[in-house]
């Protein structure tokens, strides 16, 4: 709880300040993204609007940097092109660059965050295990495991070899699924956890969300 709360509490302080440079950032930018902000008004005046005044004084700054073409001038859907040259191009991706890279930081602290608390409930997990193993190892599958006498010599002893297959079958167990997690948990370890059947499959997505950003 305390690293979920340490967690929680660094994420909601560097959001606040990622978030209000983002802020200064698109503001610093806001010229070099009126091109961009022209086309899609031509496209969308309904969503993108500007006034008739500030499309006047778009068409004079940009001349014909910006080109918007439409296949059907009634159905956007069949396809448009939109090329942006000249000053105007290289002032939108500058600002495109320096947008993208603040995102990028927002992003990679939401990754980040995800990544963290994953660990920090598969580490729950895992202690809870070992330490359920350690006191009744005769009721857990390694009951069932050997080792020869060359690799209980290897381990040194035979608390080194008891410690060695616990650590073996924690980490077998780990290497499986939530749902082995779980049945584990409550078949063998006798704990309830009502809380994981109500909101298995938010769980689920978390651990798959962080799959993505991982193995990707």
């Amino acid at each position: 709880m305390n690293n979920i709360k340490t967690l929680r509490s660094f994420v909601s302080g560097v959001e606040s300040s990622l978030l209000q440079k983002e802020e200064e950032v698109i503001k610093k930018n806001s010229m070099g993204l009126l091109p961009m902000i022209f086309a899609f008004s031509q496209l969308n005046p309904d969503k993108y609007k500007l006034s008739d005044k500030q499309i006047k004084e778009c068409i004079n700054i940009f001349e014909d940097q910006v080109n918007v073409v439409k296949k059907d001038e009634d159905d956007l859907t069949k396809g448009v092109s939109v090329t942006i040259k000249g000053k105007a191009g290289v002032g939108l991706n500058n600002a495109m660059k320096e947008i993208n890279l603040q995102k990028g930081q927002i992003n990679m602290l939401y990754q980040n965050s995800l990544i963290n608390l994953i660990v920090f409930f598969e580490l729950l997990i895992s202690r809870v295990l070992h330490t359920h193993i350690t006191k009744f190892p005769e009721i857990m599958s390694i009951k069932d495991k050997t080792l020869s006498l060359e690799d209980i010599r290897k381990l040194g002893s035979f608390e080194d070899a008891e410690k060695y297959l616990i650590d073996q079958e924690v980490e077998g167990i780990m290497y499986g699924s939530l749902d082995k997690w779980y049945k584990y948990l409550t078949d063998k370890v006798k704990i309830t956890i009502s809380y994981f059947q109500k909101n298995k499959e938010l769980i689920s997505e978390i651990f798959q969300r962080r799959n993505i950003v991982v193995h990707n």
